[in-house]
């Protein structure tokens, strides 16, 4: 995995065409700022539904003019990257390896 991502999942009632769920403050602070993105969205009926993300809290926006059905559940996967990382592929020098499989090694000595 070429990244240090965090996932939240969220599930939750939808119950007007715009509904709005706070992220949790501690997944927020653990994530880069901007980083973090809904890339999943699934429900327990059919629904015509969209997610963003907007600060510090998950939009879900129901298509308007299309009735809501009771009992209407969604589940939104977040992803964000681990804050404090700033490459994709970092590199390494030669010594940090040796140092990084010296360590590793060491579990199983």
């Amino acid at each position: 995995m070429p990244e240090a991502r965090f996932e939240d999942i969220l599930t939750f009632h939808v119950t007007d065409t715009v509904t709005e769920i706070a992220i949790d403050p501690l997944f927020i602070d653990s994530c880069a700022p901007r980083s973090i993105h809904a890339i999943s969205l699934v429900s327990n009926k059919w629904a015509p539904l969209g997610a963003v993300v907007v600060g510090d809290k998950l939009r879900v926006h129901h298509k308007d003019g299309s009735s809501i059905e009771d009992d209407l559940i969604v589940t939104v996967k977040l992803s964000g990257i681990r804050r404090g990382t700033k490459d994709r592929f970092p590199v390494f020098k030669e010594e940090q390896m040796e140092a990084n499989n010296r360590f590793w090694s060491a579990a199983y000595e």
